[in-house]
């Protein structure tokens, strides 16, 4: 009996002991943990599952309020459930968290594009190609011959679209775009 009370003591004592807080915390790491959940929101956005997507990312930013790319993946969410006030705020919250990113400045261009607001979707086109470190200025050149395009600048299209090939001669949608 006293060894088996004993035994129930040492049990519960552990259970106790993993338990009490700041236990797990020490080996949570916060950010990785947004991450995580950023990456399966935006899965289940591709996968059309919308309230998990939602869900995932929300708890992203739970996780991570001050990760520029859950703030990203937020205005992602917002754009494809077409809800243009959110997304425009995740995407200068994101640019406010890290405004060096270049992928951002130019997601949030074309995302201005199609809002018809063509001369600021130019300027985060702009801040996109002019940072030294960025690695898709193709695909940021051939974004502002589309708006161009839209715009019937058509003379201004052919000249982003032929910098977009400089950068990257055999990108095949730049190619198709400027025949």
């Amino acid at each position: 009996m006293r060894k088996s009370l004993i035994a129930c003591v040492f049990v519960l004592s552990g259970c106790v002991s993993q338990s009490q807080p700041g236990m797990l915390s020490d080996n949570f790491d916060q950010s990785e943990a947004a991450r995580t959940r950023m990456s399966l929101g935006l899965t289940y956005l591709k996968n059309g599952d919308y309230t998990q997507a939602k869900k995932n990312l929300d708890r992203a930013l739970e996780f991570g309020p001050r990760l520029a790319d859950v703030h990203y993946a937020l205005a992602y969410y917002y754009q494809t459930v077409e809800e243009t006030p959110r997304a425009v705020e995740y995407y200068e919250n994101a640019l406010d968290l890290a405004p060096r990113n270049a992928d951002i400045a130019n997601s949030y261009g074309a995302f201005l594009c199609q809002q018809r607001q063509y001369d600021k979707a130019h300027k985060y086109f702009s801040k996109a190609v002019d940072n030294k470190h960025y690695a898709n200025t193709a695909q940021t050149y051939e974004n502002m011959g589309l708006c161009a395009r839209e715009q019937n600048q058509h003379q201004n299209a052919i000249k982003y679209f032929k910098t977009a090939l400089n950068h990257q001669p055999s990108r095949g949608k730049t190619l198709m775009l400027l025949t």
